[in-house]
């Protein structure tokens, strides 16, 4: 399958950033061409979670997060299954209830990268109640 034009752009792009600027500027360049509010390449150790790089919309100059219980995150469902956590609105995704995290990032999207997933959740916000999408674990 070939490349579209803007897809082979922000790739170049992409790569020139990393080689220039590092792994964090690269990231906030992907993020830039989303919506979402996060993105982080996170890294699990003695049952923890924690961001190895990261970028928040809202506070650029915060370099590190928090270390959490891994089973706090959506990081696990990634973890364990070695492919991709996607959920629309986690208080309506039969895949989530009750996991700690769903009443704070109700739309997640993280694909599995050489067991390192990449996070970048929407910030909480509307999601359209029309259109909940069922939580998706695939290998890939």
């Amino acid at each position: 399958m070939q490349r579209s034009a803007p897809t082979q752009e922000s790739f170049n792009t992409f790569s020139a950033t990393l080689q220039a600027h590092g792994v964090r500027e690269s990231l906030v360049f992907l993020v830039s061409l989303t919506d979402y509010r996060f993105i982080g390449i996170w890294r699990f150790q003695g049952g923890r979670a924690n961001a190895a790089v990261h970028y928040d919309r809202e506070n650029p100059t915060v370099l590190y997060t928090q270390a959490v219980p891994d089973t706090a995150t959506y990081c696990c469902y990634v973890r364990d299954s070695k492919g991709v956590f996607m959920t629309a609105h986690a208080l309506l995704d039969p895949g989530t209830p009750g996991h700690p995290a769903a009443s704070r990032w109700r739309s997640h999207c993280m694909p599995s990268i050489a067991l390192r997933p990449v996070y970048a959740p929407i910030a909480p916000g509307p999601i359209a109640a029309s259109s909940p999408q069922r939580g998706t674990r695939q290998v890939p």
